[in-house]
């Protein structure tokens, strides 16, 4: 979706055969590959930045949408962060809600942040553009 609020494209799943890539494009799975071929739409290297939900959201997926110049950041599943331990949800939790941690880590030549953030529950986000910092208050009016 863009700023106008309507959809550029969309996939309507229909089964196995819908995960077809073309020649040149890496494998990121099913989910991944929903994001590369919606994406093809987008232009390389202008600064676009794509949105999606821990469905879609891989840290090799990222990392393949920055070489394109497509900055991207996304919840994320804690098990598709293999190498990263994070604090556990009953520790954040009693920190309070809008406790974080945040890692930042290097995959290849690109910069991933991880942030867990816990607002009800836990969340964690994948990014390549943005991380937690700076923080600051704000008064609700």
């Amino acid at each position: 979706m863009g700023n106008s609020g309507f959809a550029y494209d969309m996939e309507v799943y229909t089964g196995r055969q819908d995960n077809v890539l073309s020649e040149g494009e890496k494998d990121y799975g099913a989910s991944g590959n929903v994001v590369i071929r919606l994406s093809r739409a987008v232009p390389n290297n202008v600064g676009h930045k794509l949105y999606f939900d821990n469905y879609f959201c891989s840290p090799e997926l990222q990392v393949g949408l920055v070489h394109r110049g497509i900055h991207c950041v996304g919840t994320v599943r804690s098990n598709r962060l293999p190498n990263c331990s994070l604090i556990y949800d009953c520790k954040l939790k009693k920190k309070g809600r809008g406790a974080h941690v945040e890692k930042v880590a290097k995959v290849n030549d690109v910069t991933l942040s991880v942030v867990r953030w816990f607002d009800n529950r836990a969340v964690t986000f994948l990014s390549t553009f943005v991380g937690a910092q700076p923080v600051g208050e704000t008064e609700i009016f």
